[in-house]
């Protein structure tokens, strides 16, 4: 039968409303059939109509990695080659992607651990702060102590020097009155 353009219709895009068959279509299902009720051999006549008609059930769809977070995005990409950053990125967000990673999700969690570690470090200043603030206390503590030991020093040293010089002029005895008869 030849379309309105002068060819056969056979590939023409456009759908025709009917067929030019007369004959019935069987549609065959490539999905493993279900057992039928009460157990037995390979479905027949009756029983196969049933299946043949479903569509088949469309192939599960993998559970996405739940566990895949930035940790492992980083351990991932220190393996990857470091000098066409862009295509690996588009090949590395596409896989993911197929395995149902949200690229969103690693993202969050990226933050998060940015947020914990900034957190860290800001404790950790505090501390190196609070530890020089005490550093700074103890080397002033260090310098009084120095300086009053230097101070006593140098009073016991004069103090001995005066003991020396005595030594060499012994004092004279004080005059003693005779007690009166």
């Amino acid at each position: 039968m030849l379309g309105p353009e002068g060819r056969m219709g056979l590939f023409d895009k456009k759908k025709l409303k009917g067929d030019d068959f007369d004959s019935p279509v069987e549609e065959i299902s490539l999905a493993k059939p279900a057992p039928p009720p009460g157990g037995g051999g390979p479905a027949t006549g009756a029983q196969a109509a049933p299946v043949a008609a479903k569509k088949p059930a469309p192939a599960p769809e993998p559970e996405p990695d739940l566990h895949f977070n930035i940790d492992k995005a980083i351990e991932l990409m220190r393996q990857l080659p470091q000098d066409n950053v862009e295509l690996v990125v588009r090949v590395v967000k596409t896989t993911l992607e197929s395995m149902r990673i949200k690229v969103s999700a690693i993202i969050e969690d990226a933050t998060r651990k940015q947020q914990h570690i900034e957190q860290r470090i800001g404790g950790r200043k505090k501390e190196i702060a609070d530890l020089e603030a005490e550093i700074n206390v103890r080397k002033k503590e260090i310098a009084e102590l120095e300086a009053d030991h230097s101070e006593t020093t140098m009073v016991k040293d004069r103090l001995v020097l005066s003991e020396k010089q005595a030594g060499a002029h012994p004092p004279k005895p004080a005059a003693t009155a005779l007690p009166r008869p």
